[in-house]
């Protein structure tokens, strides 16, 4: 077996941090956009409650945070099963989706938040196709 479950496992541990950028950002606009601590305080106390202490909206950046995240998510959920279902089934060569899979979503996150034309666009692609990689794969095998 190689190395394709371990590029799945690293994916997913990596959308497990994707959260914490725009949560900063919601604390931190909670927080009166203070860095103090009492301020700090009282904006993870109100993103406790689900409650939003300022009335303006959330960064630009922090937005595209999330709508990567939620990509990521989206996306997982059909790649994570077929890679699984190939590795199962013995199908060989998988590594080399799994990495481009890996390193397409690496770029990803942070190509939505800078918002550079194009860039996001060709990441997801590359990602997709890792997928179709292993779904022809799997499914041929």
């Amino acid at each position: 077996m190689g190395d394709a479950l371990y590029y799945l496992a690293y994916t997913l541990a990596y959308m497990l941090l994707m959260p914490f950028t725009y949560i900063i950002a919601e604390v931190y606009d909670n927080a009166g956009r203070s860095f103090w601590p009492s301020d700090i305080i009282h904006g993870v106390t109100h993103k406790l409650q689900y409650t939003k202490a300022s009335k303006t909206p959330y960064a630009d950046w922090a937005d595209r945070a999330k709508a990567a995240h939620y990509n990521a998510v989206e996306n997982m959920a059909v790649f994570g099963p077929l890679l699984v279902a190939g590795t199962l089934l013995g199908v060989p060569n998988l590594d080399f989706p799994a990495q481009m899979y890996f390193y397409a979503r690496l770029l990803h996150f942070p190509a939505q938040i800078s918002a550079i034309p194009g860039l996001r666009t060709v990441c997801f692609f590359f990602g997709w196709l890792a997928a179709a990689m292993v779904a022809i794969r799997t499914i041929m095998h």
